[in-house]
C-alpha cells in the first residue's frame, strides 16, 4: 500500500507557482527558468473559457468538414496572453539582443570630428512582466516555450509537498 500523504499538493506552490528549467545552455550561463502555477488554477480556467467562448464555432470546424480548422497560431494569439496573466508568475535567465549606438570619442577624423556611431549588439536581461510574457507566448516562433509552460503546469509531481513535510505531518 502507498501512503496517501505522498500525493498531497503544496498549496503555496499551487498558488504562487513552482520553478521549472526550460533551457540550460550548459556553458555556465544562467539557465532559463520559469515559475508556473498549476493548470487547474481557478482564475486561469475561468479566463481561458471566457477568451475562447466567442470562437467555439470556429474551433469546431475541421478540414474534414471542408473548412479551415482552428490553427495553432490562432490559439496562441488568443490563449497565450491568458497563460501569461494567470499561469506564469516569474522567470529568470531570459535575455534578448539589443542594439545600441556607440561613439568612440577618443578617435577623431582628420577634421577633428568624432567618427560616426557604431551599432553594437549585446544581450540584456529581460525582467518578467505579464506583457512581455504574453508577447512570447503569443508568438508562433516561441511555440516550444508555450508548450513547456502548459506541460509544466500539468506536472503533478512538481506541485507536491516536499517529502520531509509529509513525514512531519505538515
Amino acid at each position: 500500500m502507498a501512503n496517501i500523504g505522498l500525493i498531497r499538493v503544496d498549496p503555496e506552490k499551487a498558488a504562487d507557482g513552482a520553478w521549472f528549467t526550460f533551457y540550460d545552455p550548459g556553458d555556465g550561463t544562467e539557465p532559463i527558468r520559469v515559475r508556473v502555477r498549476r493548470i487547474n488554477h481557478g482564475p486561469y480556467q475561468a479566463a481561458v473559457l471566457r477568451a475562447l467562448k466567442p470562437f467555439r464555432a470556429e474551433m469546431m470546424k475541421t478540414e474534414e468538414d471542408g473548412e479551415e480548422g482552428w490553427s495553432p497560431e490562432r490559439r496562441l494569439a488568443i490563449v497565450g496572453p491568458v497563460v501569461a496573466r494567470h499561469l506564469v508568475t516569474d522567470w529568470s535567465g531570459i535575455e534578448e539582443d539589443v542594439e545600441e549606438e556607440v561613439v568612440d570619442t577618443t578617435v577623431a577624423n582628420a577634421e577633428g570630428t568624432p567618427p560616426a556611431p557604431t551599432i553594437v549588439r549585446r544581450s540584456a536581461p529581460v525582467p518578467f512582466s505579464v506583457e512581455k510574457c504574453a508577447e512570447y507566448l503569443s508568438d508562433p516562433s516561441y511555440r516550444d516555450f508555450y508548450d513547456f509552460v502548459i506541460m509544466s503546469s500539468a506536472s503533478r509531481e512538481a506541485f507536491r509537498l516536499e517529502q520531509r513535510e509529509v513525514a512531519s505531518g505538515n
